[in-house]
């Protein structure tokens, strides 16, 4: 399902979706690249904080494999998770609940305006629309 959301939005862009899989067996759920070859990783994990904490270095360890130039076109490394909170860790990977994925056309409309997306949302909250602060990239 969150791969079929990323289609969606990817195509509203003129991006697409790729899955990486590299000779080491390093594997990254999806890579979603746009038309000016900026790049976003994404890993799936709907299980516990040590598979967001494995996800976030599979995504890091994706930076070292690739050329400095592919490298630096990477926007965003993204854990997709079942929680109810987004957030972005010390690292730089962003945590975002899948429950977001459906505000995605609000990151669309940001992206093409320039501007920046979601740092933490509380989707528990009444009202978690409004709770959208312009903070960590996805695409930007």
């Amino acid at each position: 399902m969150a791969i079929r959301d990323l289609r969606i939005y990817a195509d509203t862009l003129d991006g697409k979706v790729y899955h990486y899989r590299d000779s080491s067996g390093l594997e990254i759920d999806a890579i979603v690249e746009l038309p000016d070859e900026t790049w976003a990783a994404f890993e799936i994990k709907l299980g516990s904080t040590k598979s967001i904490d494995e996800a976030a270095k599979n995504l890091q360890k994706l930076l070292t494999r690739l050329t400095p130039e592919k490298a630096a076109l990477c926007v965003s490394l993204n854990v997709l998770i079942a929680g109810a909170s987004s957030y972005t860790r010390k690292d730089k990977v962003n945590v975002v609940s899948l429950i977001v994925l459906p505000l995605s056309y609000a990151f669309i409309n940001q992206y093409r305006s320039g501007n920046r997306y979601i740092e933490r949302t509380d989707c528990t909250e009444q009202g978690y629309v409004d709770n959208l602060v312009a903070d960590t990239q996805i695409f930007g």
